[in-house]
């Protein structure tokens, strides 16, 4: 994982001027942190998430925008079907993340402003929606674009949206990660060890495997740079 992106101390003042090669690695944070979802929407989102694990984790970088594309694109439609369903919502929402992250800087840049939008209002509907899935990826977003003027980063609403996702799901690979890469980014390289290492004791859910798997190599990454 890319973390040449300058995160550190990021408030409102800060310009975030160097983007490109950090910023358009963001990755929304789907994968697995679906995998103790107790679902009770309108449509079941599983093989939603299940594309989206295909689309980062089985799918060549070239083709990686149209598939998240074409994931958003069906997505908005089902959104439209079911507008007051809060997970589906979500799910849009995080696939807007996605999408961002294998964008060009200009269109990222929109994409995470749509993303946060869309995901804000699906927690404002159900504050638990996808298993705190939203604050997961709402805390990515926030620590990893940039500051005002060109957008909205803050790190300080990025641990509190990361501590929200840690809270109702905390056995979780994809929560841990990103919840280590923001304490790893923030100086504390101790603890985010610890809990990379904790979350790669984690079981890989059979149900997810392709989205477990992927994010073990993921933290395994992440995990190697910090020693």
């Amino acid at each position: 994982m890319d973390l040449s992106f300058p995160i550190h101390n990021k408030k409102s003042s800060d310009t975030g001027l160097p983007l490109a090669t950090g910023f358009v690695r963001l990755i929304g944070a789907l994968s697995a942190v679906f995998a103790a979802h107790s679902y009770a929407g309108t449509v079941d989102t599983y093989p939603y998430e299940v594309q989206w694990s295909k689309c980062q984790y089985q799918t060549e970088k070239e083709k990686q925008p149209p598939c998240f594309s074409a994931l958003v694109d069906e997505l908005y439609q089902l959104h439209n079907q079911y507008p007051n369903d809060a997970d589906i919502q979500a799910l849009w929402g995080i696939n807007i993340a996605s999408l961002a992250g294998v964008s060009g800087l200009s269109q990222a840049l929109k994409l995470i402003d749509k993303s946060k939008e869309i995901i804000e209002q699906a927690l404002e509907m159900d504050p638990e929606a996808l298993n705190g899935a939203p604050y997961v990826t709402l805390g990515a977003l926030y620590y990893r674009a940039p500051g005002w003027p060109l957008s909205f980063g803050d790190d300080d609403l990025a641990a509190q949206f990361l501590e929200k996702g840690v809270k109702r799901n905390p056995n979780n690979s994809s929560t841990l990660y990103f919840y280590a890469d923001f304490l790893a980014s923030q100086g504390e390289k101790e603890q985010a060890i610890k809990i990379l290492q904790r979350a790669l004791d984690l079981p890989i859910n059979p149900k997810y495997k392709i989205g477990d798997m992927g994010r073990r190599e993921d933290i395994k990454v992440l995990l190697a740079s910090l020693k």
